[in-house]
Formats: structure tokens, sequence, C-alpha cells
């Protein structure tokens, strides 16, 4: 059926105004397009019998292999900060732990990190005026600052 509409086609390229074989292009298009939503619904219908047969069974074989992958899918070893590497749970908990220490200290570790930190902080535009730092710097409540005095800078 895809070669007689490819014949078609090609006829359709080489006789533009033929109406004949626009209107058999129609029609097959439309016999292509009912053919292949029997299919889908016949490939359905054989998929959903074949499950059927065999539910139980696959349920217990899908959620088999998902436990196992679950177990399976742990971190198996870490590279310690010499460059060697460990499969010690109790050392490798450790380095975890010392990784996200350094990652969420306040202080930079080094005089690298500070520079970049420095460019960070020089690349962001700042959109709390000074009056607005003066008024939380100098802790007035929130109701009692004169909410009119307060200007917020626009949003870029």
């Amino acid at each position: 059926m895809r070669r007689s509409l490819k014949a078609l086609q090609r006829l359709q390229e080489r006789h533009p105004t033929c109406s004949w074989i626009r209107d058999r292009l129609v029609e097959a298009k439309r016999e292509v397009i009912e053919l292949e939503t029997k299919k889908d619904e016949f490939i359905f219908h054989r998929k959903k019998a074949i499950w059927t047969q065999l539910s139980d069974r696959c349920n217990k074989e899908f959620f088999d292999v998902v436990k196992a992958k679950k177990f399976n899918a742990g971190v198996k070893q870490l590279r310690r900060s010499d460059g060697s590497l460990t499969k010690n749970h109790d050392e490798m908990l450790n380095i975890a732990t010392r990784f996200y220490q350094d990652l969420l200290t306040a202080e930079p570790t080094s005089a690298e990190v500070l520079q970049k930190r420095q460019e960070v902080w020089a690349s962001i535009t700042p959109k709390v005026t000074e009056e607005m730092r003066r008024t939380l710097r100098d802790g007035i409540p929130f109701h009692r600052r004169n909410r009119s005095s307060i200007e917020f800078s626009p949003s870029s």
C-alpha cells in the first residue's frame, strides 16, 4: 500500500493539475491511515491478551528486577583526597561528610575560591536600595516603618 501511495505522489508531482490523481492520492492516504489504526488496535489487543495470560508472573518478575536495581544502585567506591579508591563503608561515609562540610562551610578553603566568590558577587546587580539596607540594619519593626518611604528597584 505504501508503494502505491508513493507512486501516486510521484505521479502528482509530474501532473499537479490532474484531479483524478489527486483524488486517488487522498483516498490512498485515508486507506493507509485506516490500515495503520487497525494494525495498532490489533497489536494493542494482542499485547493485552498476552499480558492477561502472564500478568501475575510478569508483575512479580518486574518488581524483582526493580528491587535488584535499587539494591545495586548504591555507591560502590569513593575516591580519597590522595586519589586512591576506597570501598570501606565507614571511610566512604567520612569522605562524603567531609565533602559536604567543605562545600557548605562559611569560610573559603583557598585563594582561588575567594577570587571566584568575589567575581560572582561583582556580577550580581543589587536590587536593594541603600535606604532598604539601613532599615534592615537598624532593625525597625516592620509595622512601625513608613512604608511609603521604602522604594524598591524595578526588576530587570
